[in-house]
């Protein structure tokens, strides 16, 4: 696992991480303006001392189990 600061300039991986790659397009449209004003919402905390830390981890490949 892979513990990083955020930095007001790298938010857009909020965002990234907010949303499931499987969202389409138009749900992401839809939802931008919601996520802009998060990132505000951050910005602000931030310059006040917020940190944000993320934990990433691996993908990992999942095992299928076959029952017969």
């Amino acid at each position: 696992m892979d513990i990083r600061a955020i930095t007001e300039d790298k938010l857009d991986v909020i965002c990234a991480i907010c949303l499931d790659p499987s969202v389409n397009q138009e749900t992401k449209d839809i939802t931008g303006s919601t996520m802009d004003g998060r990132i505000a919402w951050i910005k602000k905390r931030m310059s006040i001392g917020l940190e944000i830390l993320v934990a990433l981890e691996d993908p990992r490949e999942e095992k299928m189990i076959n029952i017969n």
